[in-house]
């Protein structure tokens, strides 16, 4: 149902975090590759033309009925200065990102909302903030993988 190559994008509630990144929105592509009953996990690849961070990261989530939930892990921690300018910290775990969305009655696209549980961490300090964000999301279904 859900096996296969997703396009989407996601954005920032916040305003002023939005024009740090320094694009309307950050687009991103996920792979999902194993699914095991409501359960399934992929990777994720954001696009670093349109303020993505680099490197392949992975997802792990669930199904239930028309929702979905997915935690997205990033292998290595960024941050963006108040000056716009971004820093990777290599020696880091970026801060997981929890994602949940809709799934549409044609189960081809997914429409929801994503934010961070975390509010106390090195990257909140690093900005200065006691928010790392959150967010709107959409990804759309481009190529269905057989199981």
């Amino acid at each position: 149902m859900i096996k296969g190559k997703w396009i989407g994008y996601y954005k920032y509630n916040d305003k002023k975090f939005q024009y740090l990144v320094g694009f309307e929105q950050t687009n991103f592509e996920i792979e999902i590759q194993s699914v095991n009953r409501n359960r399934f996990e992929g990777i994720v690849q954001d696009d670093l033309s349109t303020g993505g961070m680099k490197d392949a990261g992975i997802i792990k989530g669930k199904i239930i009925n028309n929702k979905m939930k997915f935690v997205k892990q990033m292998p290595v921690m960024y941050g963006i200065y108040s000056n716009g300018k971004g820093k990777y910290f290599p020696d880091k775990k970026h801060p997981k990102i929890y994602y949940q969305g809709m799934i549409s009655d044609d189960k081809k696209t997914i429409k929801g909302n994503w934010g961070f549980r975390n509010s106390e961490s090195f990257i909140t300090r690093f900005l200065g903030t006691k928010s790392l964000g959150d967010g709107t999301f959409e990804m759309k279904l481009q190529e269905l993988t057989k199981s």
